[in-house]
């Protein structure tokens, strides 16, 4: 694409990458910049501009977040901090559902067992570590 500003784009001396290292840091321009090349690399993430349909949605996005489980990216928001909420900020432009899904479960359901703080409840912690159980059991504990 060109514009009537591409001549003066051209002679322009701004580096915006040096800003965005400055305001974002360097350590997380290049835990993105990983992020970002290993979901590039997987067709699973590739863009797709068709309209599917809500089933189809959900179905999207359950594969990908198993993917991201095999792809064994930062899901820890405790163990690795800065690396979870990199995967966030980069799943955010990828697909906000994905994001909102993985803050849920490593979060609200996570938490929310951890909180309880009964020996019964160690292993369904440890497998929720382990992305072997989700969200979808937060009924199951409501229910005894």
């Amino acid at each position: 694409m060109t514009s009537s500003l591409d001549k003066y784009r051209v002679l322009a001396t701004f580096k915006w990458q040096a800003l965005r290292d400055v305001v974002e840091g360097e350590d997380n321009v290049r835990i993105k910049n990983q992020i970002y090349e290993t979901l590039r690399k997987d067709s699973l993430f590739a863009r797709n501009y068709d309209r599917p349909s809500l089933e189809q949605l959900r179905e999207l996005n359950h594969r990908r977040w198993k993917r991201i489980v095999e792809l064994k990216l930062p899901l820890d928001q405790y163990s690795d901090p800065q690396g979870y909420q990199c995967l966030m900020e980069v799943l955010e432009t990828y697909d906000q559902g994905l994001s909102a899904r993985i803050a849920l479960h490593s979060s609200v359901f996570g938490m929310a067992v951890a909180s309880m703080g009964t020996k019964r409840h160690e292993e369904l912690i440890r497998k929720t570590k382990a992305n072997e159980v989700t969200i979808f059991w937060i009924l199951a504990i409501a229910d005894g």
